[in-house]
C-alpha cells in the first residue's frame, strides 16, 4: 500500500513510462530510431521508427499523464491503481520520405559533453534519441543542448515535424 497520493502517484508515473517506453517493442535486429519526449507539465510520448530497405513503420504512442494524474489525486488512496491511459497512432511511410532525417543523424558528431555547467533546467523537458540496429545502442539524453550538440536538437525537431504531419494524415 501508498502511505500517500504523491507516493501512489510516483509509483503510477513509474509503471507508465516503463509501458510507453516498450511502445511496440520494435525488433531490434531491424534499424530503429526512438525519440522520448518527457515534458514535466503535460503528456509524455515517445516516436518509434523502424526502417526497412524501402520503407519505415511508425509507432506514436502518447501517454495522457494529465489525466491519470487526475484519477490518482482524485480518488481514495486504497483504490486500485488504474491502467495508464496510452494511445497508439501508427502507419507506413516510404523511405524516401524519411532520407532526409537519416541524412541529419549520418551527420551528426556529438562528443562528450563534460563542463561544469550545463546550463538551467528551463523548458522543463527531457529529450532521449536512442538510434539502434543489430543490438548496438546509442542514446542521447538532454534537457540543454550546448552548442557542440546542436545536431540533436536538428534531428529531434525533424522527428517531431515529420509526427506532425503522420498524425495529420491519420
Amino acid at each position: 500500500m501508498y502511505n500517500t497520493k504523491e507516493d501512489k502517484w510516483n509509483a503510477f508515473e513509474e509503471l507508465a513510462i516503463a509501458k510507453l517506453l516498450k511502445g511496440q517493442a520494435i525488433n531490434d535486429r531491424h534499424r530503429y530510431i526512438q525519440l522520448y519526449v518527457n515534458p514535466a507539465f503535460s503528456n509524455k510520448f515517445v516516436l518509434q521508427l523502424e526502417l526497412f530497405q524501402n520503407q519505415v513503420n511508425w509507432y506514436f504512442y502518447t501517454w495522457k499523464s494529465d489525466l491519470d494524474r487526475l484519477k490518482i489525486y482524485s480518488g481514495p488512496l486504497e483504490k486500485e491503481m488504474p491502467e495508464p491511459t496510452l494511445f497508439l497512432e501508427k502507419g507506413m511511410i516510404s523511405k524516401d520520405a524519411f532520407q532526409h532525417i537519416l541524412d541529419l543523424i549520418k551527420k551528426m558528431s556529438i562528443c562528450p559533453y563534460i563542463e561544469e555547467d550545463w546550463g538551467d533546467y528551463r523548458d522543463g523537458e527531457i529529450y532521449t534519441l536512442t538510434i539502434g540496429f543489430k543490438g548496438c545502442i546509442t542514446n542521447y539524453t538532454w534537457h540543454y543542448l550546448p552548442d557542440k550538440w546542436d545536431g540533436l536538437q536538428q534531428i529531434a525537431n525533424a522527428l517531431m515535424e515529420l509526427n506532425r504531419k503522420l498524425s495529420s494524415l491519420k
